[in-house]
């Protein structure tokens, strides 16, 4: 920036997963599958169609602003929430498993009855 201080760091591997897509290396976390839980909730990779939600709670947002579950549910905080924040909408709770500076990586989705849309750290 014009103080020389530095706004953001692009790296060759962000530019190439642009083109191409996601890649794999070592140093990545794995993330988890679609896992149904014997409490009724799901662990779902924040990459997840939001028709997978569709597929397990039949449940479709009345708009879809994005592609991604992660998407979604970063949209509804209006930044990249953390690891245990949470946020209720339209009978969802959607709670952050594991997240990086720039995404959402897993999540834990459940139903709640008479949900108000809410966010919880």
């Amino acid at each position: 920036n014009e103080f020389g201080g530095t706004e953001g760091l692009v790296t060759v591997e962000d530019l190439i997963e642009e083109i191409v897509g996601e890649i794999e290396d070592e140093h990545d976390e794995g993330v988890p599958e679609n896992t149904l839980l014997p409490d009724g909730s799901l662990v779902i990779d924040g990459r997840a169609a939001l028709a997978t939600l569709d597929d397990f709670f039949s449940w479709r947002p009345e708009e879809e602003p994005s592609e991604t579950v992660g998407g979604l549910v970063s949209g509804l905080f209006g930044y990249v929430p953390q690891a245990g924040e949470t946020v209720e909408h339209d009978g969802l709770r959607f709670e952050v498993e594991r997240a990086d500076e720039r995404r959402i990586l897993a999540l834990r989705v459940r139903r709640v009855e008479n949900a108000v849309e809410r966010h919880h750290a």
